[in-house]
């Protein structure tokens, strides 16, 4: 199973939810931070990895995902295969130990994020990105990448946001540059 996700930016912080994503049920809403890291080795923003440290209701987890393809660039959506490793309440000894192997944090990310169910296997997240606005993101779970993208295109035209603006960055790249197009 792939998680593969389509994200739309919707607007400064100010502006409300959607209404057709607040018909949805709630499936969780939570505050998170996440830092991210490069290493002074290889790149992992150049090559569009991800390394992470994510706290969410005073628990962590480390995530790394691999790095972005051509193919996920042309479709304008992105399937990782993540790796998470549950450090409970072990962030800080976390983050030192990733200094210590020097990897260097890049940025933090706090964000507001409140997770909708669509059906069984897809979820609309709104996340509203500290001091850059409101985004959604489409995420479908499954084997198959090409059904994955075409029903994550789908549900956008559904909740009527066909109009808004793909983004292809990642938060952590936007919150650096402080605006969702770079």
């Amino acid at each position: 199973m792939k998680e593969i996700e389509l994200k739309v930016f919707i607007g400064p912080v100010s502006i409300e939810r959607p209404a057709a994503i607040t018909t949805l049920k709630v499936k969780r809403s939570s505050m998170e931070e996440d830092v991210y890291y490069t290493s002074r080795y290889k790149d992992l923003i150049e090559t569009e990895e991800c390394l992470r440290i994510r706290t969410r209701d005073g628990s962590s987890e480390l995530t790394w995902k691999p790095p972005t393809t051509q193919e996920m660039l042309e479709k304008k959506q992105y399937w990782k295969q993540e790796l998470n490793v549950d450090i409970g309440d072990q962030a800080a000894a976390m983050r030192e130990m990733l200094e210590r192997l020097e990897f260097v944090e890049y940025v933090v990310v706090r964000k507001e994020r409140v997770e909708y169910i669509y059906d069984d296997e897809t979820t609309i997240t709104v996340d509203k990105i500290e001091g850059i606005g409101l985004f959604a993101e489409i995420e479908t779970m499954c084997a198959d990448t090409v059904y994955g993208t075409e029903k994550n295109s789908q549900v956008l035209k559904e909740l009527g946001l066909g109009a808004m603006v793909r983004v292809q960055r990642p938060y952590r790249d936007i919150v650096k540059d402080g605006q969702v197009n770079a």
